[in-house]
C-alpha cells in the first residue's frame, strides 16, 4: 500500500519549513552576534569554521530568502505530481494532456474543479504569485507588470500578521511562511473536494483488496468486509461519496 499524498506533503512540508527555520535562525543570530564582524572580518569569521567566504552579497539576505521561495515551490510541486499519479484521481484519469507550458497548479486546477471557492482563492492567488517569483529566481529573470499584477490580487487581510507579499528584491521569511500556509491550504482543497473514480481506485489496488477480503467470504461476515475494504481506502484517500462500498466488497468477493 502507498502512502497517502496529503500527509506525505504535510510532512515534507514540515521539513522543508523546519530548515528554513533553521537557516534563518542562524542567519539572525550571526547578524546580532557578528555583525561588526561580517563586515570588517568576514573571511577571519568564516575561517574560524573551516569556510573560505571572502565577499557577502549586499542583498544577501534577500538571496536567502529566494532560497526558502524554491525550496517550497519544489515541496508544492511534487504534490501535484504525486496527485497525477494517484489513481482515479482528476489528473490521474483525464485524456487532457498537460503540455510544458502548463503549470502543474492551473493545470491541476482547471481538470479537477468547475469552480472553485471563494474561500480558498486567494491560497491560489498567492501559490501562483511565489511560482513566478520561483521562476525569475531559478532562471534569473527579472521583476515585471505580470508580477506586480499578481502581487496586487493578493488579499492581505487574513495575514495581517505577516509582512508579505514583497516583490522579487525584498523577500523575507515571511513570505516563506506565506507560501507555505497557502501551499497547504491549497493542497488540502485539491485533495479533499476532487471528485474520484472509484472503478480506478479498486482496479488499481484490487489484488491487495482480495488479499484483505479473503477471511470474509461467508455471507455472515460480507460486513466486516466492507469495513475493511473502507478502511483500506480511507488510508490513502479522503471520505469518497456515493460509493456503495457493499456492492464493491460483493464485486471483489466475487472474483
Amino acid at each position: 500500500m502507498g502512502e497517502n499524498i496529503l500527509s506525505a506533503f504535510k510532512n515534507e512540508l514540515g521539513y522543508v519549513d523546519a530548515t528554513n527555520q533553521y537557516v534563518e535562525l542562524s542567519v539572525r543570530m550571526t547578524e546580532k552576534d557578528y555583525g561588526t564582524v561580517l563586515k570588517n572580518d568576514l573571511q577571519g569569521l568564516a575561517q574560524s569554521v573551516n569556510l573560505n567566504v571572502s565577499t557577502l552579497a549586499e542583498d544577501y539576505m534577500c538571496r536567502i530568502s529566494k532560497s526558502y521561495i524554491v525550496n517550497v515551490n519544489s515541496c508544492f510541486e511534487n504534490f501535484l505530481k504525486s496527485f497525477r499519479h494517484l489513481p482515479g484521481s482528476p489528473t490521474n484519469i483525464t485524456e487532457v494532456e498537460k503540455t510544458k507550458e502548463d503549470d502543474w497548479l492551473e493545470w491541476t486546477l482547471n481538470i479537477a474543479f468547475s469552480n472553485i471557492e471563494n474561500d480558498i482563492k486567494n491560497d491560489i492567488d498567492i501559490c501562483k504569485y511565489y511560482r513566478l517569483i520561483r521562476n525569475c529566481i531559478v532562471h534569473n529573470g527579472e521583476s515585471s507588470a505580470t508580477l506586480k499584477n499578481k502581487r496586487a490580487l493578493i488579499k492581505t487581510t487574513d495575514n495581517s500578521r505577516l509582512n508579505a507579499p514583497n516583490g522579487l528584491d525584498s523577500l523575507t521569511f515571511d513570505d516563506q511562511v506565506l507560501f507555505s500556509r497557502s501551499a497547504y491550504n491549497v493542497a488540502k482543497y485539491i485533495f479533499n473536494n476532487s471528485q474520484y473514480d472509484i472503478n480506478a481506485i479498486i482496479k488499481a489496488n484490487r489484488d491487495s483488496l482480495i488479499d484483505l477480503i479473503k477471511p470474509f467470504q461467508e455471507l455472515g461476515s460480507h460486513s466486516r468486509a466492507t469495513k475493511k475494504v473502507n478502511y483500506f481506502i480511507g488510508l490513502l484517500y479522503p471520505e469518497l461519496a456515493n460509493v456503495n462500498w457493499e456492492h464493491e466488497v460483493a464485486t471483489l468477493l466475487s472474483e
